[in-house]
């Protein structure tokens, strides 16, 4: 079976490599290098990521053995503790930003307030959203949502968050219970949520692990898909 893929970013390549050792697998690509947003760029000897950060670490095994044993071995990573910061209203807090409340209180007390008012209001249990917009106003509060998320992910994915799902998002971002909120009001709280340990290469550039993932992949670069 010949199968096409679109797009040579993360997925498209682990979705190649797993099936191409059973099918005639081909990539399509736009642009001219392979990683999509995940790729990093050197700016005078500088890796930067340039839509967002990008790191590696799952919770299935089977996703550690795939990515240590088959594409770049475990001794080329590091393993670090996540030390993210935010700036956020004129000032630098810590991410995750759910967590820093008492930092953003001391600037600007008064939406502290509000935020912490709306983030113990959510509503707690297994609830179905419309959409990613909905998802972040109901996990987080309308005042967070609004400040924060929805500007923010606007910006990140250049796409009204109404129309994007919430589904994938549940175990990808981090998102405290309101006992650990409310911890985090009086103190600093350990940060153990989602991706709060993760692997970068040690050579400080992601590149070489995208490169290692399209090994020996039949990838087409610079090809628009007008039509399907």
């Amino acid at each position: 079976m010949k199968i096409g893929v679109l797009g040579a970013g993360i997925s498209g390549l682990s979705v190649a490599r797993l099936l191409n050792s059973f099918h005639d697998v081909e990539i399509l690509e736009l642009n001219e290098n392979i990683g999509g947003i995940a790729r990093t760029k050197d700016i005078d000897g500088i890796p930067y990521h340039i839509t967002g950060g990008h790191c590696f670490n799952s919770k299935y095994p089977e996703v550690l053995d795939f990515v240590f044993n088959q594409i770049l071995p475990k001794e080329n990573w590091h393993f670090t503790k996540r030390n993210a910061k935010i700036e956020f209203k004129g000032q630098v807090v810590s991410y995750p930003i759910e967590l820093s409340i008492n930092q953003i209180f001391n600037q600007s007390p008064d939406l502290a307030i509000k935020i912490v008012k709306d983030f113990l209001a959510t509503e707690v249990g297994n609830i179905e959203y419309q959409n990613l917009e909905e998802w972040f106003i109901g996990k987080f509060g309308n005042t967070l949502a609004q400040e924060y998320f929805l500007p923010y992910n606007t910006k990140i994915w250049n796409k009204p968050l109404k129309e994007i799902s919430y589904e994938w998002v549940e175990d990808k971002l981090p998102k405290p219970d309101k006992d650990k909120f409310i911890s985090s009001l009086f103190k600093n709280e350990v940060d153990d949520m989602s991706h709060y340990c993760f692997y970068y290469p040690k050579n400080n550039h992601l590149n070489p692990f995208i490169n290692a993932l399209g090994l020996n992949l039949n990838i087409i670069t610079n090809y628009q898909v007008k039509s399907i």
